[in-house]
């Protein structure tokens, strides 16, 4: 199907936002990155109609919006990052590394509020799947801090809200690989660590003042709950403790005070709680925003899974739905 208003292009088979971590909406919420399977890869939309906009085309292997400037997104490409206005198309390459790929957190990382950090993580084929360099880069020079790992097989890698932590997913070997470990900024020192398998689906943000992270509860002790992490200590609480939580999306709206958003796990095989429904979470608090996300199937079909994310004053949701043989994004 031709993308209407866009010269030679079309929808694939699968069109959706990329991942519940990866905010689809702008700064202001005026323009909506969606994900699609053909060329053009990226499709950006306006933000409240959602008609197609004919803007400069690039293909970005991982991509950001500024938290901050609407019109500019922050990308990778090959072994670059890059600093690209989508209006004008004008764009600098930000810095570059000596490994053949690069993304953001091995693709769960996100920029700052104030725009300036990311983490990056480098290594070798066209997804650095086997990180092998991990890095705070200054989006405003291309200077970088290096991020020791011990070598560790690394997830999930990405910065608090602030900046001012560092929070990892990863494990010693391949059978320990999903230990969540929160390191200082400043010196790179390791505060605190969760076993293997407590946590997953994680994601950062700032609640009443305080930075956590946040995530889906793995063992009996924590599971079904949306389990919060104080980043300065380690502290943790449990914010709900029913719903069956999926992929988690806490930074991707600027009123934190909203919650949590997260998609939750269908039924069968098990009799669960909110079933294939969207909510958001906060202690204690969790309200239905999607009665029916349509999540069905095989669980494991990774783009048919909903992955909702909100938009930045979180006014609108989105998330992916199979529909025949064919994912769309529906808001």
């Amino acid at each position: 199907t031709a993308i209407s208003g866009i010269p030679n292009s079309s929808w694939g088979s699968h069109a959706r936002l990329h991942y519940s971590k990866i905010g689809p909406w702008n700064a202001d919420g005026s323009r909506m990155a969606l994900k699609n399977w053909v060329e053009p890869t990226l499709v950006i939309l306006d933000g409240r109609t959602f008609a197609p906009l004919n803007l400069p085309r690039f293909s970005p292997n991982d991509m950001r919006w500024h938290p901050n400037d609407p019109d500019v997104v922050f990308y990778t490409l090959g072994n670059t990052v890059r600093r690209r206005n989508v209006v004008n198309g004008e764009e600098i390459v930000v810095y570059t590394t000596s490994y053949s790929s690069i993304t953001f957190g091995n693709g769960e990382g996100n920029v700052t509020d104030d725009g300036r950090y990311v983490i990056v993580t480098s290594g070798p084929g066209s997804w650095p799947d086997d990180v092998q360099d991990i890095r705070v880069l200054d989006l405003t020079n291309g200077n970088t801090e290096v991020v020791p790992f011990d070598g560790w097989i690394v997830d999930t890698c990405m910065l608090s809200a602030t900046g001012s932590y560092i929070v990892t997913i990863a494990g010693p070997n391949s059978s320990e690989t999903n230990l969540v470990r929160c390191h200082s900024r400043a010196n790179k020192t390791l505060l605190w660590s969760v076993a293997n398998n407590t946590v997953s689906h994680i994601d950062v943000t700032i609640y009443d003042g305080t930075e956590y992270v946040i995530g889906t509860g793995l063992n009996p002790t924590f599971y079904p709950n949306t389990v919060a992490y104080r980043l300065s200590d380690g502290v943790w609480t449990a914010w709900t403790s029913t719903g069956y939580a999926s992929h988690t999306s806490a930074r991707n709206t600027k009123n934190r005070a909203l919650g949590v958003f997260t998609s939750t796990y269908p039924n069968p095989p098990v009799d669960r709680p909110h079933a294939s429904q969207g909510l958001r979470v906060r202690p204690g608090v969790l309200d239905v925003v999607v009665p029916a996300t349509g999540w069905q199937g095989d669980i494991n079909d990774y783009w048919a899974q909903p992955h909702m994310a909100p938009s930045p004053m979180g006014d609108y949701v989105t998330w992916a739905k199979k529909v025949g043989s064919e994912v769309h994004a529906w808001v």
